[in-house]
């Protein structure tokens, strides 16, 4: 006679939606999502700001601010729990860089930490200038620089920056499109869109 145990399967893990349904209430349902967006949010930071320590000690003040104010989450799944982080990433990076001394301290940081990381093989007449890359998107205005972070750095879609923004789709397409042209014109890149073929 068999008198083995039955084996029992392990609970399956919970859905994204799950932890965002649960996450007023549920310490580990907001670990679960800290898990998942902690590297996204870090890295929208250091897209912003281009300075690692500044990055990190801000990622962790977002995380901060979530957790004191997640009563205030209103949404049901995980791509509104997303959009809510976001959007307080969003603020507290623009707050952050309102400081024309902080974006001056952040331009200067961000260049040193680029000139150590630079790969020692390469030509320096080969490297980009990074102070002027920096300077030339810390220049656009806190919105603008989220536009392009968040579509070209964090890939979403219109919609969610739009939500994230507080703004129209239509809207976000057209500032995006501005904010890529003042980067052309510093720059002096010429942009040619594709012409029509014709019939």
């Amino acid at each position: 006679m068999n008198t083995a145990a039955p084996v029992i399967p392990p609970e399956p893990e919970p859905s994204l939606d799950d932890l965002a349904q649960r996450v007023q209430t549920d310490r580990d349902a907001f670990a679960g999502l800290y898990d998942r967006y902690y590297p996204r949010i870090l890295r929208y930071c250091l897209r912003r700001l281009f300075c690692r320590s500044v990055a990190e000690d801000l990622t962790s003040d977002i995380f901060l601010t979530a957790a004191t104010k997640i009563d205030t989450f209103r949404g049901h799944s995980e791509g509104e729990f997303a959009q809510w982080l976001y959007t307080i990433a969003t603020n507290r990076i623009n707050a952050y860089l309102r400081s024309f001394d902080r974006r001056r301290k952040l331009l200067q940081s961000a260049a040193e930490e680029q000139r150590q990381r630079a790969d020692a093989a390469r030509d320096a007449d080969d490297r980009p200038d990074w102070p002027e890359l920096y300077e030339a998107v810390l220049s656009l205005k806190p919105r603008d620089q989220a536009l392009i972070a968040l579509r070209f750095m964090q890939d979403l879609p219109h919609e969610q920056i739009a939500a994230i923004l507080n703004l129209r789709p239509g809207a976000v397409r057209v500032a995006i499109g501005r904010a890529l042209n003042k980067l052309r014109k510093r720059f002096g890149i010429r942009h040619n869109p594709p012409k029509e073929a014709k019939p």
